[in-house]
């Protein structure tokens, strides 16, 4: 599922960046190892924490207005959602 989604992100729009537990943000053609982690796994300390983390590269990389898709559970991305919330 994960493939198909980025195959048509790519097809569709003019910019694509994939968020991933490990690495953080991440663009389509860069490689990584196989990881074991997910943001189910940490409490809600390390997902501050990885939020935030996440929310700078985002923020210099959609300086305006943007539209982000998703695929993680509300709960998980619950903190990046209000950061990003307060960009638009």
């Amino acid at each position: 599922m994960a493939r198909v989604s980025a195959r048509y992100a790519v097809k569709e729009y003019d910019f694509v960046a994939i968020l991933r537990a490990k690495y953080g943000l991440l663009f389509p053609d860069e490689k990584i190892e196989p990881y074991n982690l997910t943001l189910n796994g940490m409490n809600s300390e390390e997902v501050k924490k990885w939020s935030e983390k996440v929310f700078n590269p985002i923020k210099k990389c959609f300086l305006k207005s943007f539209s982000i898709l998703l695929r993680e559970s509300a709960q998980d991305l619950s903190q990046l959602k209000v950061l990003l919330s307060e960009m638009n």
